[in-house]
């Protein structure tokens, strides 16, 4: 008889027990696993005998305690219980943060600039009203008076961030009329950094800069300036011979004629090498980065002025990750896998999508998401048994986010053990979304679940601001999402709430990777699967012989057709509960047998079809006749 083999389970591996391969080619326990893990960076304020080790915890307190108000993980948690993980265990594992650098941010108060010329006379407010700022959804409101001077406005606007500082993923400072923003971590994951800054009113003449460009030296060739910004670009040509002052010119004019660009640009009136930069109110100011092209040849450079961009990775950490991921491997080698794992170690800096250029910003690292991706695969095989996903969320351009799933190593398009969610321009960090989304999936029964249409939600204690309507994602950018890029796209639907598109994993199909694995609902239901079958059969062949050549006697013995037809009774169970779509026409391709090698040990095959989610319905009106 030949039927797929487990080839997880070496002949030579004979540990008693039962054990599941997952084929992702087309041809749990009885109660579910509720188990998340949220992994991520304590500051100095937590407990650092505890880093690195697996904790459950049971309260946010437990949080704070461990890992330190404002930490990357106490914000994943909160996250999480703000969609409402009910009936989750959730378990947290914080590290130190790495000896790199924290990402910053600045807010000058300063006079609004009038048709990109800067006003250099004005010393206050001209008019009363109300500055905002929001740092990762969380909003601070200063009332300005007629009269305030910036550095009054910015001392005032200190006091409001204050009060809410807890929450926040930095920590703030005033000097005179700026205010710097201090990520919690140095570390690259601080680079998801959402600041809106607004004002009630344009007569109040104020407005806040994040910083300066300065170009230096006149063009000796042709070339191109960029500005990125969250998820858009604006990009200036300069001509050989253009000195510092046509550059500017041209580069205030591209940004503030640009199409709903998230930033304003000015400068002197008599144009130097220097422009300034301005937040455009109720936008999003996020990834930041610049780009002077082709390098070296053109001869003017570019130098950006707008706080520290972050470095540092976990396995500068410590302790490091692999000594973190063999924690929590003998934590779920005594108590089972977490079947959501979250996390912002994506390395995820301010974006760059041109080559061979001066820059600002840091770029992409993809070294932590392959360590975690080899430790998901080891431990999910069909050895380990361990069904578990990894969620993050990026809310960079899609080009950018659609990287990480064909670069790291292994790829992440070899799996559906990965739910990247796809929120460009979102006002809350990526890995908060990723929590919520997270706590929908932990919360569920029904494992083949049509993920389509789900709703991100939150409470009257977490913030969930919305995408601006001006980079709300198009129809043609959420099916690249999906079909090019292997990402889930989540998106306002026409209520204001976040809803996830299509509930994609990274998994590309393939010759080895059937189509319907593209849908978290397939690798999510055959963990179920194997889980299931594992704990059923072990307590059935507990303390059994087998029998090949004739039938059992007593309850001693057990022979294959019996496992058989065990195991097709097991799938129609699963059909009863809809998790299986046609056990009974399936049965004849279930197979059992002894194995060759291995007298001790019985080897099946068993068929698996799980029903796909329904999210398009294609009709044809003709007119009849």
């Amino acid at each position: 008889m030949t039927f797929p083999l487990n080839p997880d389970l070496s002949t030579t591996y004979q540990v008693p027990g039962v054990f599941g391969y997952i084929s992702t080619q087309g041809a749990g326990p009885s109660g579910p696993n509720r188990r998340v893990l949220l992994l991520g960076y304590m500051t100095s304020a937590g407990i650092a005998a505890k880093a690195g080790a697996p904790i459950r915890i049971n309260s946010e307190t437990d949080v704070a305690t461990y890992c330190g108000k404002g930490s990357d993980v106490l914000r994943m948690y909160r996250a999480f219980n703000s969609h409402g993980g009910i009936g989750a265990e959730v378990w947290i594992c914080a590290m130190t943060a790495p000896s790199g650098t924290a990402q910053t941010r600045t807010i000058k108060i300063m006079a609004a600039p009038t048709a990109g010329i800067l006003d250099v006379a004005s010393t206050a407010a001209a008019a009363a009203g109300i500055l905002s700022i929001t740092i990762a959804g969380y909003r601070a409101d200063t009332v300005v008076a007629n009269g305030d001077t910036y550095a009054t406005i910015a001392t005032n606007a200190l006091a409001e961030l204050l009060k809410i500082e807890d929450f926040l993923p930095c920590t703030v400072t005033r000097s005179t009329d700026t205010l710097t923003f201090t990520a919690r971590h140095a570390a690259l994951t601080g680079a998801d950094f959402p600041i809106i800054v607004s004002f009630s009113s344009a007569s109040m003449s104020i407005a806040a800069s994040p910083g300066t460009l300065t170009y230096v030296g006149t063009a000796g060739a042709g070339g191109t300036s960029i500005l990125y910004c969250e998820t858009q670009s604006v990009a200036t040509t300069i001509t050989n011979g253009d000195t510092v002052g046509v550059i500017t010119t041209a580069q205030v004019t591209a940004i503030n004629q640009a199409t709903s660009f998230p930033l304003a640009a000015a400068r002197p009136t008599v144009a130097t090498g220097v422009l300034t930069l301005f937040y455009v109110d109720d936008r999003v100011y996020n990834w930041f980065a610049t780009a002077i092209t082709p390098a070296g040849t053109i001869t003017t450079t570019l130098a950006a002025a707008v706080g520290n961009h972050a470095a540092g990775l976990p396995s500068s950490s410590t302790p490091s990750l692999s000594t973190v991921l063999d924690k929590i491997k003998a934590v779920t080698d005594q108590q089972g896998g977490f079947r959501c794992w979250v996390t912002n170690f994506t390395g995820a800096g301010s974006f760059i999508t041109d080559a061979a250029f001066t820059q600002i910003g840091s770029t992409t690292s993809y070294a932590n998401m392959g360590t975690l991706s080899s430790f998901i695969e080891a431990q999910g095989n069909g050895l380990n048994c361990k069904g578990q996903v990894l969620i993050f969320g990026d809310t960079r351009s899609l080009a950018t986010a659609g990287a990480m799933q064909t670069s790291t190593t292994p790829a992440l398009i070899a799996s559906p053990r990965y739910f990247p969610d796809f929120i460009p321009a979102c006002p809350q960090q990526g890995v908060e979304m990723a929590a919520r989304d997270a706590a929908l999936i932990i919360s569920e029964d029904f494992y083949p679940r049509n993920y389509a249409g789900s709703v991100l939600k939150t409470d009257g204690k977490v913030p969930l601001l919305g995408v601006h309507p001006a980079v709300a994602m198009s129809d043609s950018d959420a099916n690249s999402a999906m079909l090019s890029y292997y990402m889930a796209p989540i998106r306002m639907n026409s209520l204001g709430q976040y809803v996830i598109v299509s509930g994609r994993t990274s998994a590309k199909p393939s010759a080895t990777i059937d189509v319907r694995y593209a849908w978290r609902g397939q690798i999510l239901t055959c963990d179920y699967f194997r889980d299931d079958y594992r704990s059923y059969m072990g307590g059935i062949i507990k303390g059994k012989s087998i029998k090949q050549y004739s039938a059992p006697s007593t309850t001693n013995t057990i022979t294959p057709d019996a496992i058989r037809d065990l195991t097709v009774a097991r799938m129609k169970s699963w059909d009863d509960q809809d998790f299986y779509d046609g056990a009974e026409a399936l049965r004849d391709h279930c197979q059992a047998a002894v194995n060759v090698v291995n007298p001790a040990r019985m080897d099946i095959a068993i068929p698996t079809r799980v029903p796909a989610p329904f999210e398009q319905l294609s009709a044809v009106f003709f007119t009849m006749v």
